[in-house]
């Protein structure tokens, strides 16, 4: 965890998490949840056609290209976007992405001229949605692409529900390079 933040453990929820998602041209959200809540999420996002154009891997490290580190620089940069976030433990893959968000404070701001709110609610889902957008237009760019998908349509979310939660995600992300070779995912 990046020194001089405030601890984040008082933001796991005791939330139960259906086993079921919902596939095609649904939502895979879960419904009737309020995804604004304070807490830990752990997100993936598949590159468009699993395709491999951030990286490889090489030894159980991730080398990346230049498409992988201008996604790198966009998750390092959207805490100066979304205040009320924290951009945790990512992994940029040859084919996808992992990171932790924390939603922090998620209630809407007031305007300094009036006390009408400045915005509504953040949830991971605008903050997933502004990396994809930021990323992708950063991608097109060092490839030399013109409007080219650099990510799937979706993106899957799971909230951490404790401590020990957390640092089995944190420890499959750090892991996950080494487990590349095995992957069945390794498309």
């Amino acid at each position: 965890m990046p020194t001089g933040r405030k601890s984040l453990l008082p933001l796991f929820l005791r939330v139960p998490m259906p086993d079921v998602l919902q596939y095609g041209g649904c939502s895979i959200r879960m419904k009737g949840f309020d995804y604004s809540l304070a807490g830990l999420y752990f997100v993936t996002i598949c590159a468009h056609g699993h395709k491999r154009i951030f990286g490889r891997v090489f030894n159980g490290a991730v080398v990346l290209d230049p498409a992988g580190l201008a996604v790198r620089d966009v998750w390092l940069n959207l805490d100066k976007r979304f205040a009320s976030a924290a951009f945790l433990d990512f992994v940029i893959m040859p084919n996808h992405f992992h990171g932790v968000v924390a939603i922090v404070d998620a209630l809407p701001r007031r305007g300094a001229a009036s006390s009408a709110p400045t915005a509504r609610c953040l949830t991971v889902s605008k903050t997933i949605r502004a990396f994809k957008s930021l990323s992708e237009i950063e991608v097109n760019r060092v490839l030399g692409r013109r409007g080219g998908a650099a990510w799937q349509r979706n993106f899957w979310e799971h909230l951490m529900g404790n401590e020990g939660e957390f640092r089995t995600v944190r420890e499959y992300i750090r892991l996950n390079p080494s487990r590349w070779e095995s992957d069945p995912e390794n498309i």
